[in-house]
């Protein structure tokens, strides 16, 4: 078998979660040909910045599933990528939004009214 990366998407940047660390994702398009026959192989590849003690990414990455994609149509694969990498950055940017509500709800309840006190406040910390 000879396999190829013939292409890889950007990378989004993912937030924490309770199963995985921030890091980056993107998709990687493989031609492999397998007993003569061209197949393109779909998969997520993941770039951990920092890996937390305890944190095992060879074993939370090992369910993950590929897509695989019989034939000779490599365009096809890449717009397969294209369309998963266009959907993680969505539902990323979905979390990213919804966190942020979160901040200004709890910085509410704390008796915040401005937002840019907050900001300043932190960099204060920050220093």
């Amino acid at each position: 078998m000879k396999a190829e990366t013939v292409y890889k998407t950007q990378s989004v940047t993912v937030l924490p979660s309770e199963k995985r660390p921030l890091h980056g994702l993107s998709y990687e398009v493989t031609k492999a040909v397998i007993e003569g026959e061209t197949k393109f192989f779909v998969a997520k590849k993941r770039d951990y910045l920092t890996i937390p003690k305890g944190f095992n990414p060879q074993e939370t990455d090992a369910n993950e599933t590929t897509v695989i994609i019989t034939g000779t149509d490599e365009s096809r694969a890449k717009e397969i990528a294209d369309i998963l990498e266009n959907e993680t950055r969505l539902k990323e940017m979905i979390r990213a939004r919804k966190a942020f509500e979160l901040i200004k709800i709890e910085a509410r309840v704390a008796g915040y009214s401005n937002m840019d006190h907050i900001y300043k406040t932190k960099k204060q910390y920050d220093k």
